[in-house]
C-alpha cells in the first residue's frame, strides 16, 4: 500500500504490485493490520499506544516422519518450549501428516 483516500462512502487504496505496476482498489473499509509501524495508522494520524514490538519470533515448517518417534505416546497438537535461553512452541501442521511448525522467540 502506497496511500489511501477516504471518500466518505468508500476508501480508495493505491498500492504497487510485486512487479512494480500500480494497483488501485476501491472498498467500503480499510483495516490496518500491518503491525506496529503501520503505514495505515500513520496516514490516519493515529498515535500508537504501547510497544511497537511485543516479541521477535522465528517460524519454521519442517517435514519429517522421524519426528513422530520423539513422541512414543499419542503426540499433542502443540507443545511449549520454555527454558532460560528460548521460548516457543512446537505444533503439528495440518498441511501434511509429517509436517511440524516450530516458532521460537529468544528471551531478552
Amino acid at each position: 500500500m502506497k496511500s489511501f483516500e477516504d471518500t466518505g462512502d468508500s476508501v480508495i487504496v493505491r498500492a504497487e504490485r510485486r512487479d512494480g505496476s500500480p494497483l488501485t482498489v476501491r472498498a467500503r473499509y480499510l483495516i490496518g493490520c500491518d503491525g506496529g509501524s503501520s503505514r495505515v495508522r500513520k496516514q490516519m494520524g493515529v498515535d500508537l499506544l504501547g510497544d511497537t514490538e511485543i516479541a521477535r519470533t522465528r517460524s519454521t515448517l519442517i517435514r519429517s516422519p522421524d519426528v513422530m518417534r520423539l513422541f512414543p505416546d499419542k503426540p499433542a497438537w502443540m507443545s511449549w518450549i520454555l527454558n532460560p535461553r528460548i521460548t516457543g512452541s512446537w505444533s503439528r501442521s495440518t498441511a501434511t501428516s509429517s509436517g511440524w511448525c516450530i516458532a521460537i522467540s529468544p528471551t531478552r
